[in-house]
């Protein structure tokens, strides 16, 4: 299956939010200003999370 030009056009805008997205992502995982904290809203949501220990 071939791709038109406009097809190929809104896959690269498509791919280049995720980009933005994932960047802005990282950049707060990594940022040691922000802390890693548990969601305190539901404690459930960390019952099989694997980084458990780094909120406590």
């Amino acid at each position: 299956m071939l791709l038109s030009d406009e097809d190929i056009f809104r896959k690269d805008k498509v791919i280049c939010v995720y980009l933005d997205a994932l960047n802005a992502i990282m950049l707060e995982i990594i940022n040691p200003a922000i802390p890693f904290a548990a969601d305190e809203d539901d404690p459930r949501a960390c019952q099989y999370c694997p980084f458990f220990y780094l909120c406590r």
